[in-house]
């Protein structure tokens, strides 16, 4: 789940957050990329979570966000 919020600077701040969990958050000029970063990184985090494989190429990884992102599925999904 995203939450956009503005900042008292006139910025935008994205967050990301999965199982009450904050995962990454970055801060935007405008609220439409702010918007498509974290619609773009969520699609992401869905993508790895639903991979049954154990093997992927490290194409692919870096592709669907590196090995950080990653890392912090895989602590996600021992949460849950």
């Amino acid at each position: 789940m995203s939450y956009i919020r503005k900042l008292s600077n006139n910025k935008f701040c994205a967050e990301i957050s999965k199982n009450y969990t904050s995962i990454q958050s970055k801060t935007f000029f405008t609220k439409i990329a702010a918007e498509s970063w974290a619609n773009e990184l969520e699609k992401n985090i869905d993508t790895i979570l639903s991979i049954k494989t154990k093997k992927l190429s490290p194409q692919k990884v870096e592709e669907l966000g590196g090995v950080l992102l990653f890392k912090l599925n895989s602590y996600l999904l021992k949460r849950l």
